[in-house]
């Protein structure tokens, strides 16, 4: 090893350990006019070929080249490998009388760039002279967000800019009254597991608090951000795609999470209502297409009044076309091939444990009971619901003051009180507007309340006028219903207000 004066020209290569800061290289320039470049001061070479590979004094050698300087002072040393130099390199630059001390963020490049050159850990850990552990958190450094890392670079060189507005003479005198923030490397073990964006936000929080968020609270502020990220992911995940409106509701209850306003189970319990919600459908159009694209074993209760196939008509009052036109597809023939159909079509989709209810007639119980005990097994029981006074029909015979409710079980569904199976005290409705057979949102209430509970979808392929959803709706169950006369079903939506 000797000290010469050689010519810059000859200095042909270089390894670098950090990025140029040109800050410090004009504070540099400044210094040499002032002082000249002083021999005390030397780069560190060694002989590369007909001239020098530099390993330390990059800053130096770019303000001399600048300044269009000839000749420099170097220490030659031994040839060396590029591992060698690196380490050399690495040593003299972490040295405490280095003017311009290296920042993790130099640490974090070097980590990068030798793992590219597919170092292990440990090799890197040995050749930086660096805990294993360290390297691990340094690389993770560098899979900051790159508006992060920008911030956490100006942050360093704010006080060289400083430097240079306020013409210092004394660079390492005023180093430190310059410096913003003290980064500790420790910081990031709580930063680093956070998503890029929280990365960022608490990034900013720290160089707008000048450092003051450290140690303790900058933990506590990191967990409660991860919460926040685990309850976004939860929401994400949770929410259905089916939800209207859900990239909007998203962003609202995501931004309600971070004002601490969610509990888990608060949440949860939040996704719940609006999954439920979106699990509500209502259809125009033939139950026969409608139902093959409901999810398998999603509904829990059927509840329905199938035509009957009466041709029905009422002789009672004749106030408009809109309410006495006969019923669609309530010929015999017609009604009863429907029913199997639709029983057919809706098996798949019940619930291993569900309940079936069927409106019928007198006239039509022993062909609806042929048909529903085909595809539900046996009939667990018939109701009765006493209408307190007849309807409309034959003129010439006792007039029905009941209908009856044939009643299928599947599975080990349970009511949830043992009523009698004669319902009363909920009369038919005197007069209609809306549908010729419509039945008491009251009587659709009364069963299914002892039939199940909030968390279950019932379905009525045959709505009418919504009497079943309009239920369901009161009661806060899901719901699926399906009508095929426009008519009834705009005003079904209007009833339920969607």
């Amino acid at each position: 090893m000797k000290q010469e004066t050689i010519k810059v020209e000859q200095i042909s290569s270089c390894i670098r350990t950090r990025e140029i800061n040109t800050h410090f290289v004009e504070e540099l320039i400044k210094s040499i006019k002032t002082n000249s470049y002083k021999a005390a001061f030397p780069l560190s070479v060694i002989p590369a070929g007909e001239g020098f590979k530099l390993f330390n004094g990059n800053h130096r050698l770019a303000a001399i080249r600048k300044l269009g300087i000839k000749e420099v002072s170097v220490i030659i040393q031994e040839p060396a490998d590029d591992d060698q130099l690196m380490k050399r390199a690495y040593e003299e630059n972490r040295a405490s009388e280095t003017a311009l001390p290296m920042t993790f963020l130099d640490d974090a490049e070097n980590v990068t760039k030798l793992s590219k050159q597919g170092k292990t850990l440990s090799e890197i850990a040995e050749l930086l002279d660096i805990d294993l552990s360290e390297v691990s958190r340094l690389r993770g450094i560098m899979g900051l967000p790159e508006e992060a890392l920008n911030l956490i670079k100006n942050s360093f060189e704010t006080k060289y800019k400083k430097l240079q507005e306020n013409d210092s003479k004394s660079f390492q005198e005023d180093f430190e009254t310059f410096q913003t923030v003290d980064w500790q490397l420790g910081w990031f073990q709580s930063i680093l597991p956070l998503s890029p964006a929280n990365q960022i936000f608490i990034v900013k929080r720290i160089l707008e608090e000048k450092g003051k968020l450290r140690g303790g609270r900058l933990i506590q502020e990191c967990k409660k951000l991860r919460e926040y990220e685990r309850l976004t992911q939860i929401l994400e995940e949770c929410l259905n795609p089916a939800v209207q409106n859900r990239e909007q509701i998203i962003s609202e209850i995501s931004a309600d999470i971070y004002k601490g306003i969610y509990s888990e189970d608060y949440l949860r319990q939040r996704i719940d209502a609006l999954n439920r919600k979106a699990q509500n459908r209502l259809d125009c159009g033939d139950c026969l297409s409608i139902i093959p694209t409901y999810s398998d074993k999603s509904i829990d209760i059927v509840l329905t009044d199938p035509p009957y196939g009466q041709s029905f008509v009422s002789n009672r009052r004749v106030v408009n076309n809109e309410v006495t036109v006969p019923i669609v597809n309530d010929t015999p023939e017609e009604a009863f091939a429907l029913l199997d159909k639709m029983c057919g079509g809706i098996k798949p989709k019940l619930k291993d444990n569900a309940f079936i209810y069927i409106f019928c007639s007198i006239k039509t119980l022993f062909q609806t009971v042929q048909i529903t005990s085909k595809h539900f097994g046996a009939v667990a029981t018939v109701l009765i619901w006493d209408k307190l006074n007849k309807g409309s029909g034959d003129l010439d015979i006792w007039g029905e003051s009941y209908e009856m409710i044939v009643f299928h079980k599947i599975g080990n569904r349970r009511v949830n009180n043992r009523l009698d199976n004669v319902i009363r005290g909920i009369p038919r409705l005197a007069h209609s507007d809306f549908h010729p057979a419509e039945k008491p949102v009251e009587l659709m209430e009364y069963i299914l309340k002892n039939s199940g509970s909030s968390n279950d979808t019932v379905c009525d392929p045959f709505m009418g006028v919504g009497a079943v959803p309009i239920a369901a709706q009161k009661l806060g169950w899901n719901y699926y219903g399906v009508e095929l006369v426009d008519k009834y079903f705009k005003i079904t939506k209007r009833r339920m207000g969607i």
